[in-house]
């Protein structure tokens, strides 16, 4: 009976997961849709359009397949000084650009 149980919360988060994907998905479709009708009602030319397309088709992937901190939830169990530090190693490279940060993060 527990057996059973857990199949059918499995399957049923499976399904909740798929409903919302292809909810997402039909989202991006319409928008994808309404962009070209926009073009197409104002004249846009099409090399213009397919370049607005073909960017805003890469900026969509690159969005699929980025885990932000804001989709993990447990982040927030860490300590302050062990999230700071996280947070560090994942965007510090951003801080090296510059000459006063690159000083500082050869330090740590």
């Amino acid at each position: 009976l527990f057996g059973v149980a857990v199949v059918s919360y499995i399957l049923s988060r499976i399904t909740s997961l798929m409903v919302e994907l292809d909810a997402m998905n039909a989202d991006v479709s319409r928008d994808f849709w309404k962009l070209r009708r926009f073009c197409a009602q104002r004249n846009v030319a099409p090399e213009l359009k397919r370049r607005v397309v073909r960017y805003l088709e890469s900026v969509c992937e690159e969005r699929r397949n980025r885990v932000d901190e804001g989709d993990i939830r447990m982040l927030s169990w860490l300590t302050k000084d062990l999230a700071d530090q996280l947070r560090f190693a994942a965007h510090g490279e951003h801080f090296k650009v510059h000459p006063l940060f690159d000083n500082i993060t050869r330090r740590f």
